[in-house]
């Protein structure tokens, strides 16, 4: 029993789902006791779990798979009603094909009324199931026989635009992002013309048909900036006409092409990004659907804060958001993200204390909190300090098997090139050398500070 699928759902429900998971098997106390048994307990053989479930002296495996198989079908059962009634569009859906089956003229009109409100906001949530909800709609009034139906086609047809139009787009961008990174072959039908599409004339989704056609913009005319500004004025702007589930997405197609131009060499992105992470926070967009910060998102608004020096901003960011991070990823985060505000401050002794009393569980917070002290140690001069840190840390880097080559060579050229640049410290001649080395180097992590390193002693 290396994996029960009934326990992976059980432990995706929480506590109010769980007791209604128990209702619905009120009546099965088979089921009841086997889905107890699963939350209470660690199963490691299928014969322990069901000698703890039935009461029986034989071993009956066909009996414990149908026992699994039905507690999974009602477990099923409760996540859909979780996700029915956490999206309005669907729950209407049903709704209304329901009484519209049997024929319930009362309620079916009440529930109209919310398709209608729901379908009012020029950016509706869920554009699929208002358009068939509308189209339940239609074949209801032909049903019925009204002589009205033409005003309720034509909205029908729009909403069927606008839910194609805004997928079709964000497939295009996705597409283009993708052929950038893996180099494959495919031209998508109507790609030459979606980007001259006149979102103007939409009724529905206006504001997220104009923001993803800005944004195959910005990466088919990569120089042309002004597409970004369109852009990011426009989240400015709408955000409130926005779902926030598109939003998320918005804000990360964004944030990845403002970190590609930074990454070409355009060092005005970097107060661009800052200033998209802003806005974020501001709307409120940077927490997911289970009220939590990403970790990676945690860490790069500081690293933007701070390499701004936004110093102030990003200590309260750091100490404002630290319960928001995941339970398990907390303590590395903000001990790490301290430290490294610590660093840009030049408050090296609390940084280095910090960080080697600190025991990081993640291996990517160690392998940046080591970065971090050999980075002090050459900015300190303090050399014999530095060589037997990078020794120890060349070391720490090649015992580990779960980082990727490319991500180890980039740490050990870290080492590589911090130790070779020590050594040439006073030597401006061999320093020159190593710089055009360097340069010609593809993959060396902290490369910006090295380059800052060499000006300052050039």
């Amino acid at each position: 029993m290396n994996s029960i699928k009934s326990l992976s759902l059980l432990n995706t429900l929480d506590e109010k789902e769980k007791k209604l998971l128990f209702f619905f098997l009120d009546e099965r106390k088979d089921l009841s006791d086997l889905a107890k048994n699963l939350l209470q307990h660690e199963y490691t053989d299928s014969r322990n779990l069901f000698f703890s479930t039935f009461t029986a002296t034989k071993y009956n495996d066909k009996q414990l798979r149908n026992a699994m198989y039905n507690l999974n079908k009602y477990i099923e059962k409760v996540i859909s009603i979780r996700f029915v009634q956490n999206d309005a569009s669907i729950n209407n859906y049903i709704l209304m094909n329901h009484c519209f089956q049997f024929n319930l003229t009362k309620e079916y009109n009440a529930y109209l009324s919310k398709l209608k409100q729901q379908s009012n906001i020029s950016d509706t949530n869920n554009l699929l199931y208002s358009y068939l909800s509308q189209k339940i709609h239609v074949d209801y009034l032909e049903e019925k026989k009204r002589q009205f139906i033409q005003e309720e086609l034509i909205k029908k047809d729009k909403l069927l635009d606008a839910f194609y139009f805004k997928e079709k787009l964000w497939n295009l961008f996705e597409i283009q992002v993708y052929k950038n990174i893996y180099h494959f072959d495919y031209t998508p039908t109507l790609s030459s013309y979606l980007p001259d599409l006149d979102v103007s004339d939409f009724n529905f989704a206006q504001n997220s048909l104009q923001f993803l056609k800005l944004l195959l913009l910005m990466y088919e005319d990569f120089e042309n900036d002004e597409h970004f500004y369109l852009a990011f004025n426009l989240l400015k702007d709408t955000h409130n006409s926005i779902s926030k589930k598109d939003l998320r997405l918005y804000y990360v197609a964004i944030i990845n092409y403002a970190i590609r131009k930074f990454n070409t060499g355009r060092k005005q992105f970097r107060k661009e990004l800052f200033n998209i992470y802003k806005l974020q926070i501001e709307h409120n967009i940077i927490l997911n659907e289970k009220n939590l910060i990403e970790p990676y998102a945690y860490k790069n608004i500081i690293t933007i804060g701070l390499q701004n020096k936004e110093f102030t901003w990003t200590k309260k960011f750091i100490e404002d958001y630290v319960s928001y991070l995941p339970k398990e990823e907390k303590e590395n985060a903000f001990q790490y993200n301290m430290a490294n505000y610590y660093y840009f401050t030049s408050n090296f002794k609390k940084c280095l204390q910090l960080l080697q009393t600190v025991q990081f569980t993640d291996v990517y917070y160690n392998l940046d909190a080591r970065s971090i002290i050999l980075k002090i140690y050459f900015e300190e001069k303090e050399w014999n300090l530095l060589n037997d840190h990078g020794f120890a840390f060349r070391a720490f880097i090649l015992r580990q098997k779960d980082i990727s080559e490319h991500h180890k060579k980039g740490y050990l050229n870290l080492i590589k090139w911090t130790n070779k640049l020590s050594n040439t410290f006073f030597d401006r001649k061999k320093k020159l050398t190593i710089t055009e080395r360097i340069s010609k180097e593809k993959n060396i992590r902290e490369l910006k500070w090295l380059m800052e390193q060499i000006e300052k002693t050039t």
